[in-house]
């Protein structure tokens, strides 16, 4: 039975429509609306260390990186390093970074490997009975972020917070320092609580808080600390270094 003429054009309207709202919602999820201070991954620029140093490697992407800063870089057997791209909303102004990361070799075999930091294959609902799988990127914030990449795109152009943004900043931090400082009172641990006498410190109903957590977060620029494989591995003072690397990455760019 051939279809009517009624029946074809229906399916094409119907097709036609799909196809709409796949590219446009897929689109913003790809391509999420950036608030000022947050950061995306950029879906597919993704490229590999090996390609970069090849014959045909792309300029642009070699221009960008730092030619200097890839010859630095080498593939072991054991691990290889890529690169991804990000965009930014600094002060305002589009930004662009790329960042410098490496999987373990093994996992090329593994989809879960060599994934661009803050990509995620999701499956995505774009009606009732239509659902598809699609990269998503997601915002976040460049200020709490820990790439270093980053935060030397934010010293470059000199980035201060301030207003609602640097508030709500605060705000968080406070809370969570409170919550932390709380649990790590309540644990059954002699490391835990000498964590807490440590974060008691920094505390805002303490005198001094606010200048002892500036020296800190400029100590930790210059001495990051390791992480360990487990939190009983860390020493009090570790703990609560671990602590400000969290989550106070962003009180280098609040004004004094």
């Amino acid at each position: 039975m051939k279809p009517t003429l009624s029946l074809i054009l229906i399916s094409s309207i119907l097709l036609s429509f799909y196809s709409q709202a796949q590219v446009l919602d897929t689109k913003r999820l790809m391509e999420p609306t950036l608030a000022e201070g947050e950061c995306h991954t950029i879906v597919d620029s993704k490229i590999y260390l090996k390609d970069l140093k090849s014959a045909n490697g792309n300029k642009k992407a070699i221009e960008e990186i730092g030619a200097g800063h890839i010859s630095e870089l080498s593939n072991s057997d054991d691990e290889s390093y890529y690169f991804c791209k990000v965009k930014c909303n600094l002060q305002s102004q589009i930004q662009f970074v790329w960042l410098t990361q490496k999987d373990r070799n093994e996992n090329y075999k593994n989809l879960s490997g060599f994934v661009c930091s803050g990509l995620d294959i999701q499956d995505v609902a774009l009606s009732p009975t239509l659902t598809i799988k699609t990269t998503v990127a997601t915002p976040y914030s460049a200020v709490k972020s820990n790439y270093p990449e980053i935060h030397a795109k934010l010293k470059e152009t000199d980035y201060k917070l301030s207003g609602p943004l640097l508030r709500t900043l605060l705000v968080e931090y406070f809370n969570t320092l409170k919550v932390i400082h709380d649990a790590y009172q309540l644990a059954n641990s002699d490391l835990f609580h000498g964590a807490a006498d440590e974060l008691g410190k920094y505390l805002p109903t303490e005198p001094d808080s606010w200048e002892l957590t500036k020296a800190k977060i400029k100590e930790l620029q210059e001495s990051p600390p390791k992480k360990k494989n487990s939190l009983l591995g860390y020493s009090s003072t570790e703990l609560v270094d671990m602590f400000f690397t969290n989550n106070a990455q962003f009180i280098r760019y609040v004004e004094n």
